[in-house]
């Protein structure tokens, strides 16, 4: 039985030229390496969370942006997830 599965390619790394930028690293860090990305989209959302102090809910504001980079050259387009200025995902553009 072979299963085949729908999902997007997520990596914890990506090649700028011959530098690499990883999943952890700050906004500063991948733009240094990768430069300006074609686009940018940002979002933002608010958690409520227990607190761990009191019996109060504790809302965190988490601020989200994408960074679309497509170098080209045979190269698949890349989406660069944010979450307050730290990477967290790079995946495949949708649509590759």
């Amino acid at each position: 039985m072979v299963l085949l599965q729908a999902a997007t390619a997520h990596a914890d790394s990506m090649r700028c030229g011959n530098l690499l930028v990883l999943s952890g690293d700050r906004q500063a860090r991948v733009l240094e390496r990768c430069g300006d990305p074609d686009t940018i989209e940002s979002s933002q959302r608010f958690l409520r969370r227990d607190s761990p102090f009191s019996k109060d809910k504790v809302i965190h504001e988490v601020n989200t942006e994408r960074w679309y980079y497509d170098f080209g050259g045979g190269s698949l387009p890349k989406v660069l997830t944010f979450e307050n200025g730290i990477l967290t995902r790079i995946d495949i553009a949708a649509g590759h």
